[in-house]
């Protein structure tokens, strides 16, 4: 009963972490997608990949939606997932 207890006390945490994280990844994008310079949009990305691995690194993280991250396009292909953006592309 104990270990159960610690197992979903382990899951709210790692639930509760994630949350926080798309919540400061939200921003970043943001930023990524807003800024007036090269230099405010490197720094951004540099950011949000180091948020994004911190993320990847939790138990079950591949199961999180990450939803607030909607300027991120993600792809699955049987099982994996990959995210990307486009923000350095001129049209």
């Amino acid at each position: 009963m104990c270990l159960l207890g610690l197992t979903l006390l382990a899951k709210g945490q790692s639930s509760s972490f994630l949350q926080n994280m798309e919540e400061q990844m939200s921003a970043l994008q943001d930023t990524m997608f807003m800024a007036g310079n090269d230099n405010e949009r490197f720094n951004a990305n540099e950011r949000f990949i180091s948020a994004l691995e911190n993320c990847l690194e939790m138990p079950n993280s591949f199961n999180h939606d990450f939803a607030l991250l909607d300027k991120i396009k993600s792809m699955g292909f049987g099982g994996a997932m990959i995210l990307g953006d486009a923000w350095g592309i001129s049209q």
